[in-house]
């Protein structure tokens, strides 16, 4: 395909179950293993009240050699320990369920490299004839040779899925770098070097922790995200399984799959056949073992009570006190630690599109789909409305075809989902056929997935030259909307009639291969949003949120006054927390504290001094990394919304820029000068003259539009006659 690192790049990621499991401590012990199963087969007639036909003419014992006993997950060899539940309980229930596996783990030696395949072929022996017989379950096979057959360069990462998606996320962090860079982390990677994943259910919720949270450096290795049938927004099922209401082993999905196999290899009565490889509390239990299932629980509103929505944060109180034993963590604290790691929905299209990278998503719908659950009556809601697992709105993240910049939406209706199996050969080798759907275990023997799959890897990756030039021509809030943002903010906190002053500042940074313009920290405390990493915050950098005339939310935090005051406002300004790669910060400051005492002739409280107190702060800052954004600053730009900066304040803003670097641009603008009344009490000396003017000037300052018309025209005390 003519690209510079040969073949592109890929790599699968399985969903829940779809990945091999092992007792790591049989598989070393063979012998043991085999005696075990044989132990587990003797007492399949009990368990089924039924001969199993298909091993008539087979010794069990030459079964459980042929196998790997060890196998507690994911192949043919797994089905004696179906005939045990408690033996087979204790070993999915191996390890913490969050960052250990215990004795219980992944084996890439078995099925197709570590994902889930079941597959027989034997033959049997009748006085008359040989039967051959086969059984075939492989959900990933044929999609991932169709890929490699094209010329990919495909890795297969099957993974522990009773764990943490935090925790796998690191490991498949670790596997990318070690298959093509060999452990070392590269500087840059060429686009074309960069790796598509393509991921299954689950799996694409493990992908996106890796590439969105701060944890790892994900944008420096992807260039694109491929997922079919991911709850984005969680799964009701996951919920209702959590509630004990349904049963994740039960007959769908893989676990279906499973059962179908057993019910064909014992060739077992239909009235006998099971509903579940577990019972209801072993289930039950399993599923609280693990953090994977709680983090996949839905976030947005799926509860109905009384033919009206709940809202998910008090559907979710239900659950969230719940602990996770092993760890002794809530489930709510899991949920969190995992969701807290991803782009907000709001903002993704926006970082993806700084980091040049593409998101796809593929969802089914047409099949029943449990898409919300009825707390009164204890049911689920049902609906076409998805894949037969996962609602649409949640695997479409609620966006419509074809999506948006750099995420982009592909619906896979019913009618593509179709599949003819036959049923039955008669005599003179007619087929009789049955019509079935393919379900969400199964999309990637779609059609329609296959080949959007193969033509997006196929393609090029696009220039990145225009999106580095449209992150850069980025433009901040107009400031008339900062403004009204600020005295809405304003108006919560202080009860004041005195003029209020405010400063609205962008602060412009050098761009640094697109890193996140300051590297915040957040943390949960007793519920709250907290950032880390800046200095000058007030009320412990709380984030709060405000609405804008779009009712859009903006978070923000506070910065601290100078002047503080019991009973009077002690908060200096705000600052609006920065989208990821914007090339800018924006905070509002005012004038606060003994301002409002008449005769104080200080310019402490002044707006303008709260910003050089605030960007003075962050100089003495702890953070250490090279690119600290107080390191990139080219342009300041202060723009007051009522009066020029009084004559102490000029004086403070020279040395401001006397101290600085030369090469930070500064400018100032302003409505009208600032000349003190009679009626403002003992005159200060205030008023903005000429003389401070030009100092500001002398040491580079920029003044946008000092005095617009009509402005004191003709006025002896007007500041700006001289400068125009």
């Amino acid at each position: 395909m003519g690209r510079s690192c040969g073949k592109p790049r890929v790599v699968f990621v399985p969903g829940i179950m779809g990945s091999v499991l092992v007792d790591k401590k049989l598989l070393w012990r063979y012998p043991e293993a085999v005696k075990e199963c044989r132990e587990n087969l003797d007492g399949f007639e009990g368990a089924y009240k039924v001969m199993p036909v298909r091993l008539q003419n087979i010794d069990e014992h030459d079964l459980c050699a042929g196998l790997d006993p060890a196998i507690v997950w994911g192949t043919v060899s797994m089905v004696h320990w179906i005939l045990n539940p408690p033996d087979w309980e204790e070993r999915l229930m191996s390890g913490d369920g969050y960052k250990s596996s215990g004795d219980t783990g992944i084996y890439t030696q078995a099925g197709n490299y570590g994902l889930i395949q079941f597959a027989i072929e034997a033959s049997i022996w009748h006085i008359t004839d040989t039967e051959e017989i086969t059984y075939i379950y492989d959900p990933y096979g044929e999609f991932l040779d169709e890929l490699s057959h094209a010329g990919a360069d495909v890795k297969l990462f099957p993974y522990d899925w009773r764990l943490s998606n935090t925790y796998n996320a690191q490991l498949l962090a670790e596997k990318i770098n070690e298959w093509w860079w060999h452990g070392m982390t590269p500087q840059q990677v060429d686009p074309e070097c960069k790796v598509t994943i393509i991921a299954h259910s689950m799996g694409g919720l493990l992908a996106r922790y890796f590439i969105e949270s701060e944890k790892f450096d994900g944008p420096r290795y992807v260039r694109q995200l491929i997922t079919v049938g991911t709850p984005h927004c969680g799964l009701p099922e996951a919920y209702t399984n959590l509630l004990g209401k349904t049963r994740l082993f039960e007959m769908k999905g893989i676990a279906r799959n499973v059962i179908d196999f057993i019910v064909w290899l014992f060739d077992v009565d239909p009235e006998h056949a099971p509903t579940g490889l577990f019972t209801p509390g072993m289930q039950l239990r399993l599923v609280r073992h693990y953090a994977s299932l709680i983090e996949m629980t839905p976030t947005y509103d799926f509860v109905w009570l009384h033919k009206k929505k709940e809202p998910i944060d008090k559907a979710w109180r239900i659950l969230a006190t719940l602990i996770h034993t092993p760890t002794r963590k809530s489930f709510d604290k899991l949920r969190r630690e995992f969701r807290d790691g991803l782009i907000s929905p709001e903002r993704l299209d926006y970082w993806l599109g700084c980091h040049q990278i593409h998101y796809h998503f593929l969802a089914a719908e047409g099949l029943n789909t449990m898409v919300g659950y009825n707390r009164w009556e204890g049911s689920g809601k049902f609906s076409a409305q998805g894949d037969g697992t996962v609602p649409l709105e949640s695997a479409t993240m609620a966006l419509d075809e074809p999506g948006t910049r750099n995420i982009h939406i592909r619906r896979i209706r019913k009618e593509n989902l179709v599949r003819k199996i036959i049923v039955e050969r008669d005599i003179l080798s007619n087929l009789e056929f049955k019509i079935e759907n393919y379900g969400h275990q199964d999309l990637f023997k779609v059609i329609k997935v296959q080949s959007y799959c193969r033509e997006q890897i196929s393609k090029k990756p696009a220039s990145t030259a225009g999106q580095f030039e449209l992150v850069k021509a980025a433009q901040p809030t107009p400031v008339a909307e900062l403004l009204d943002l600020a005295k809405k903010i304003f108006a919560k906190v202080a009860k004041t009639k005195k003029r209020i002053v405010y400063s609205v500042i962008v602060i412009w940074l050098q761009d640094a291969d697109n890193e996140p313009t300051i590297k915040l920290k957040t943390e949960r405390k007793n519920g709250s949003l907290r950032v880390e990493g800046i200095n000058g915050l007030a009320k412990n950098g709380e984030v709060e949120e405000v609405e804008d005339k779009n009712h859009r939310k903006r978070s923000y935090v506070f910065i601290e006054s100078i002047e503080q005051i019991i009973g009077q406002l002690t908060v200096g300004g705000v600052l609006f927390l920065p989208q990821d790669c914007q090339p800018y910060i924006e905070l509002v400051t005012w004038n606060v504290g003994k301002q409002f005492e008449e005769g104080n002739c200080q310019n402490r409280s002044h707006a303008e001094k709260q910003f050089i107190e605030w960007f003075e702060k962050q100089k003495r800052s702890s953070l250490k990394e090279p690119d600290a954004w107080v390191q990139r600053v080219v342009k300041i730009e202060i723009n007051n919304r009522d009066a020029s900066p009084c004559c102490h304040c000029c004086v403070d803003l020279s040395k401001f820029k006397k101290k600085h670097s030369s090469d930070i641009k500064m400018s100032i603008s302003w409505i009208k000068p600032y000349v003190e009344e009679k009626d403002q009490g003992v005159p200060c000396g205030y008023t903005t003259t000429l003389a401070s003017l030009e100092l500001l000037k002398k040491e580079g300052w920029t003044l946008e539009r000092p005095c617009p018309k009509p402005a004191y025209a003709g006025d002896p005390r007007d500041p700006c006659g001289g400068l125009e």
